[in-house]
């Protein structure tokens, strides 16, 4: 299932096990209209709501080997991330955050969004019109374009949604842009969230009446549900 609630739910239980008091930080500016919010909470419901507005557009692409014949169906697909250590090596070092809390605080926000994504979504690809029979190799090979266009998607609807919570912007402000700290990490974790996304990897098994030659190459595009 692609949906923000959800993935944020189970990232924030990540963040309560790693930060257990966290969750009980409040934080309010009556006089400038800043409603009452868990700051940890806020974060983390901005950036995988921003990752959810991505990917559940993002169209992904795998390349067939199997036989023609009548479209071939395939099942919902799981898939995974496996540069996610990567990503999260990648945010620790665009940040220049250290100590003892900045590994944990990369691990949820860049591990937990991807790895708890893979649990709750499917990869679904329409009846394959190129083969009726095979499997489709989906990597970062068959999906080229995710290095170029995530990195800004990302950056952006991520601002956006944690603009959107009045908690983060600038001044106190609700309403105004986000603070000068929080743009200079976005990007990063935006980029680092690309590093793992890219790496994704699954096999499409497609089932159908083959009976035509053998084929190779053959592209089919679907997305998450």
């Amino acid at each position: 299932m692609v949906d923000a609630d959800l993935l944020a739910s189970r990232v924030l239980v990540d963040w309560s096990s790693a930060f257990p008091d966290a969750l009980k930080v409040r934080r309010a500016n009556k006089d400038s209209g800043v409603p009452d919010h868990n700051p940890g909470s806020k974060l983390i419901e901005g950036i995988t709501a921003g990752f959810i507005d991505v990917v559940s557009t993002t169209s992904i692409a795998d390349i067939g080997v199997g036989a023609t014949g009548p479209p071939g169906v395939a099942p919902p697909t799981p898939f995974v991330f496996p540069a996610t250590p990567a990503a999260i090596a990648a945010f620790l070092t665009s940040s220049g955050w250290f100590g003892v809390s900045a590994p944990l605080i990369a691990s949820i926000w860049v591990g937990s969004t991807l790895t708890r994504f893979t649990e709750m979504a499917f990869l679904l690809m329409p009846p394959n019109p190129g083969m009726a029979a095979g499997t489709g190799i989906v990597s970062a090979a068959s999906n080229p374009g995710l290095s170029a266009n995530l990195p800004g998607q990302l950056t952006a609807a991520i601002t956006l949604r944690l603009q959107e919570t009045n908690c983060f912007c600038a001044k106190d402000i609700p309403g105004g842009p986000l603070t000068p700290e929080m743009l200079k990490w976005i990007p990063g974790l935006a980029s680092a969230l690309s590093v793992g996304f890219q790496s994704i990897s699954a096999q499409v098994v497609y089932a159908g009446a083959s009976g035509g030659p053998p084929v190779t190459g053959v592209r089919n595009v679907g997305g998450f549900a």
